[in-house]
């Protein structure tokens, strides 16, 4: 499922769902989450999940999908299936860039399209996208990094979450994890 692995704490979101529920059955009216689980910090999954989308192309390798249907997919598809699933108690919110960014080199250049490829390839093209949308993207702005490939006519990027990454942004952010998807994961699939 397209971006399904995007918060790592999705289970604590189902734990939450099933606690709303077995007090709405008590005849609770309202889960109420304690302010100090709301400050802490780490993101927690709870509210909104500021999501900042990435979308990278390749010398060798074209979009197909426009930036509008990959924002939709994300911030209206995604986003309605987390406020259902933890029972209005998390949503996506945030930013698609304006484009679609062209990384100087050729899809095959990056060994990403197996399930066990290495760990530095992976780094390698979320480094490299990072450092592209720098200057474009406030990424004090955001929790979560999601980075949208496109692909090639043979291949596709084997749908990734990275985590201990230690990526420097421009604007003194350390981007320790990020999900990299292809084109054409669509959502439910």
């Amino acid at each position: 499922m397209l971006l399904l692995g995007l918060f790592t704490q999705i289970e604590i979101i189902k734990g939450v769902s099933k606690l709303y529920e077995w007090e709405v059955q008590a005849g609770c009216s309202k889960y109420q989450v304690p302010n100090s689980q709301l400050a802490s910090s780490q993101h927690s999954a709870i509210g909104a999940q500021t999501t900042i989308v990435i979308l990278v192309e390749f010398l060798d390798a074209m979009h197909s999908v426009s930036r509008d249907e990959i924002h939709r997919r994300v911030f209206t598809d995604m986003d309605t299936y987390y406020q259902e699933i933890s029972y209005n108690l998390t949503w996506v919110t945030g930013e698609t860039v304006s484009r679609w960014y062209s990384l100087s080199a050729n899809f095959s250049s990056y060994n990403i399209t197996w399930w066990d490829s290495p760990y530095d390839e992976y780094k390698r093209i979320i480094t490299n996208a990072t450092s592209l949308v720098d200057e474009a993207v406030d990424f004090r702005k955001y929790e979560h990094l999601l980075i949208v490939s496109a692909r090639n006519s043979t291949s596709k990027v084997w749908a990734h979450q990275l985590s201990g990454l230690s990526i420097e942004t421009n604007d003194g952010v350390t981007v320790d994890k990020a999900i990299v998807v292809s084109e054409d994961d669509s959502t439910g699939t």
